[in-house]
């Protein structure tokens, strides 16, 4: 009797002991520790798309450790860690803009951006309230202005003398292929009514031959030679306020096309400094005359450049497009694949139709991504490159992630012939400009069809798609390019107010080509572009749950928080957006300040 009752107590003993375990292993973190930050009470973007949304994410250092609902993140929690609040809001993956300008066009970032200034008079406020912040500055420079903005009679050195009076002043329109110059920096280039047009290029004159202050194409060069060459501190400058400006939009990741080895040499500084707070692919620039030589300078750069996951190189660009562009606003495209037709007559450094062929299948020979920016004319020849490119090389070891840049509106043949060949089609989308006529194919309005939409035909057919702006040819702001993606192609109107299932299946199309295409794009899709335990942490947290919204409610959203590399880098300050500890709550405003964050080698991995 002594030993049954010594036996149950036993039994008892060790009943308790285990669940006590189970009790304390429930409420202890993972053995690897607490997560260091985890984002709550969200509608979390997930891969299983919109109709299955997750509640929260736990990050631990640089990576996300775990997606689910709000009590299976909770586990993670400690007393030091940093717990967002979403407020049901949306949480997306950070957006990767897949085509953005080289460095080298760092007057975007600073000087006057005049990229999403849509009037002649946000033009003329940007100029004259920079110019009076930068007192001791020599020259006003800045980009992205859009001549039809001004009316028929255009910009005029005038114009810009009244706001920029006391030193000389030079902007460049949004496609790079026109200066404004007040009198100033004419007189200082010595250009008047005497001064004869340089080959490719013409110096607008008003009607008693005196310069209006416009000069096109290669005109430019008469007043960019004055210019002061960026030097390292100002590249570095340029890239902590494009990271600045790139968390306030809710962008971690870009994508440089066309970067030159000096733009390579400035994003290296920024990283080694601490300074580059964004994920860069650099996509080197072709130029008109290139050999095996320089393929082999290109190889020796790229082997130099440690593969991680801040910066990044292994792609060429070849410009195929036209060597010419349309002359004055308004003129019509002869490209309909061109989302940003030039306003005027512009030379462009493109690469000989022989050339192409031949430049495609050396570098896919030597292991590099190639991709091709092309409109209507060059779009078969484009396409033909990659194509023999593939035939006659071996695969290179990681793989073909080839693209074509600004393909924009395509018919089924084009459509077809990207996914068949495995070529990424790869849009820029400049919403300012009605982009939402690029969503319909073969002529067919979306409203008529929900399988209308090119981007649903391209993934239909097995095709890959990557989302970029331009930039600076266009505005940053990937939310004005998702919010374009669900307005009814073909007629400009605003977006409905009710969602339907196509609608919702075109801004989830949007948003996966500004994630996750991107990040395939890039070769990156291992480490970014999903929400998924064990890829880097970079979140948004939008300023709605935009899939519940009303679709007209997508214009006036914004970014509430990014999140980069783990660390919460920009929160707009709004009333019930808190940080919340074990402890307490306290405001997140001071969290870190706007585009300084310090990546440790960790994030490199």
């Amino acid at each position: 009797m002594a030993s049954r009752l010594t036996a149950w107590i036993v039994v008892a003993i060790v009943a308790v002991t285990v669940i006590a375990g189970l009790i304390v292993g429930a409420q202890r973190p993972d053995r690897n520790g607490p997560a260091s930050l985890i984002v709550i009470n969200g509608r979390v973007y997930t891969p299983a798309g919109p109709s299955h949304p997750a509640q929260a994410v736990a990050i631990r250092g640089h990576r996300i450790v775990r997606v689910g609902t709000d009590a299976d993140v909770e586990r993670l929690r400690h007393r030091q860690t940093r717990v967002v609040d979403a407020h049901g809001r949306t949480v997306l993956p950070g957006f990767d803009d897949a085509h953005v300008g080289a460095l080298v066009e760092q007057t975007a970032l600073t000087g006057v951006d005049l990229s999403d200034a849509f009037t002649a008079w946000q033009v003329e406020q940007r100029i004259q309230a920079f110019a009076a912040a930068h007192p001791g500055q020599a020259w006003i420079e800045g980009s992205g202005w859009r001549p039809s903005v001004f009316g028929p009679d255009g910009p005029t050195r005038a114009r810009l003398d009244a706001l920029v009076p006391d030193r000389p002043a030079y902007l460049v329109s949004a496609d790079g292929s026109v200066g404004w110059a007040n009198s100033r920096a004419l007189k200082l280039a010595g250009i008047s009514a005497q001064t004869p047009d340089p080959p490719d290029g013409t110096i607008v004159r008003s009607w008693n031959g005196e310069p209006t202050g416009v000069l096109e194409g290669t005109a430019r060069h008469l007043v960019d030679r004055l210019l002061p060459s960026p030097d390292g501190r100002t590249r570095l400058r340029a890239i902590e306020a494009l990271a600045d400006r790139a968390h306030r939009l809710g962008i971690t990741s870009i994508q440089a096309i066309g970067a030159t080895p000096a733009d390579l040499e400035a994003y290296a500084a920024a990283r080694q400094a601490g300074h580059l707070g964004l994920r860069v692919y650099a996509a080197l620039a072709i130029p008109r005359s290139f050999t095996a030589a320089d393929a082999d300078r290109f190889d020796t750069l790229w082997k130099q450049l440690p593969d991680d996951a801040l910066l990044r190189t292994g792609a060429i660009v070849l410009d195929a497009r036209s060597a010419t562009r349309p002359a004055g606003p308004g003129a019509a495209a002869p490209a309909a694949l061109a989302p940003h037709p030039a306003p005027a007559a512009k030379a462009v450094r493109t690469i000989p139709p022989a050339g192409i062929g031949r430049i495609a299948a050396m570098m896919d020979r030597r292991g590099w991504q190639v991709l091709i920016e092309a409109d209507r004319a060059s779009f078969e020849r484009a396409l033909q490159a990659l194509q023999r490119a593939a035939a006659v090389n071996p695969a290179p070891a990681r793989g073909r992630r080839d693209r074509i840049e600004h393909t924009g509106k395509l018919d089924l043949h084009g459509l077809t012939a990207l996914a068949s060949a495995g070529i990424i089609d790869s849009q820029q989308i400049d919403a300012a400009r009605g982009a939402p006529r690029l969503f319909a194919w073969a002529g067919i309005p979306a409203s008529t069809s929900g399988n209308a939409d090119q981007w649903q035909a391209l993934q239909a057919a097995g095709g890959r798609l990557a989302l970029g702006s331009g930039w600076p040819d266009a505005p940053l702001n990937p939310l004005a390019a998702v919010t374009a993606a669900i307005a009814p192609a073909g007629d400009g109107a605003d977006a409905p107010d009710a969602w339907t299932p196509a609608l919702t299946a075109r801004l989830a199309t949007a948003i996966d080509g500004y994630t996750r295409g991107a990040a395939y794009a890039s070769f990156d899709d291992r480490r970014v572009g999903t929400i998924a335990p064990g890829r880097l942490a970079d979140l948004v947290i939008l300023s709605k749950d935009i899939f519940q919204a009303p679709p007209s409610a997508l214009s006036d959203t914004v970014v509430d928080a990014t999140i980069f590399n783990g660390e919460l880098v920009y929160q707009r300050v709004v009333p019930d957006a808190t940080l919340t500890h074990a402890e307490g709550t306290a405001p997140v405003a001071p969290v870190v300040p706007p585009g300084m964050t310090r990546p440790t080698d960790a994030a490199r991995h």
